[in-house]
């Protein structure tokens, strides 16, 4: 950014959430003229003014910030010609405009000069979390079955369009398809931490189980304008839908039968299974009997 009046810049660098605002004297305004450099903010949304941050004066540097910026960092002097102000871990709360105001002499007066920069604050997705409601191995025919996904989406904001998309496979595929729109709803969307430039979603998925979804495995991921910014199954992981009974068989029913099929010889009154295989065969083989 070039200074508004040729007397100070003001530039701003970040790595990994770590800020440092920079405000320098411009090389045109000799030593002997400089007098102080403070650093004040506005932030976004934020009506009660100025915040002061830091300020220097000759052989003197101060960090005004106090609780507002935590592990806050001031370096520099007037002798140095700059001030820096360093964030740790910017937020969304420190998105705003940084301001600095230098005084120097111009000649015989002393002349004071201001220059800004806003500061906007970018957070990237972080974990995800993948529920399931009823958790079962062996499902009901019609079950209502509720996945979730859930996890810090990033910033979102006016132009910044956040959209989670639900993916499923067969049982013995490897092709991933995508589910209905009309199947997924997004729950809720809160701030993810301070201010609300970024969020924490969770998205719905509810299905009514049929005997054709044994096996079926299901991930989500999220999408912001269009493009894949995290890939959300990788770290929240996968569910898969291990047995979804026939129409009219309970969990009761179904383990009968499993002991029918085995020959054995439990019969249980309370199952429309009450005949064993061994039975069975008996009743076939008096039967035969009786028409000779």
């Amino acid at each position: 950014m070039k200074p508004s009046s040729g007397s100070l810049s003001l530039s701003s660098t970040a790595t990994g959430g770590r800020v440092e605002i920079t405000c320098k004297f411009h090389p045109s305004i000799e030593d002997k003229d400089l007098i102080t450099i403070n650093m004040n903010r506005t932030l976004d949304g934020d009506t009660g003014g100025e915040q002061k941050l830091a300020g220097t004066r000759t052989k003197r540097t101060f960090d005004h910030s106090g609780d507002e910026v935590k592990g806050s960092e001031v370096n520099g002097s007037i002798e140095q010609r700059f001030l820096t102000f360093t964030m740790p871990l910017a937020t969304c709360q420190d998105a705003g405009m940084y301001i600095c105001y230098t005084q120097y002499y111009d000649g015989t007066k002393v002349f004071t000069s201001e220059n800004s920069q806003n500061l906007t604050v970018t957070v990237d997705p972080g974990q995800a979390t993948m529920g399931a409601t009823p958790k079962l191995t062996v499902y009901s025919y019609n079950t209502f079955l509720s996945l979730t996904c859930s996890g810090d989406v990033g910033t979102v904001d006016d132009t910044t369009k956040v959209q989670w998309i639900w993916e499923y496979k067969e049982s013995q595929g490897t092709s991933w398809y995508q589910v209905h729109d009309e199947e997924v709803t997004l729950k809720s969307s809160t701030p993810s931490g301070p201010g609300d430039c970024a969020r924490y979603q969770v998205s719905k998925f509810d299905r009514a189980l049929i005997t054709e979804d044994t096996g079926k495995t299901f991930r989500c991921f999220v999408r912001r304008n269009g493009s894949t910014i995290q890939d959300f199954h990788q770290y929240a992981g996968t569910y898969t839908i291990n047995t979804v009974l026939k129409p009219g068989m309970t969990t009761t029913t179904a383990a009968n039968t499993r002991n029918v099929q085995n020959g054995g010889m439990r019969v249980d009154t309370s199952s429309s299974y009450t005949v064993t295989t061994s039975l069975t065969a008996a009743l076939m083989f008096l039967h035969s009997l009786s028409a000779l």
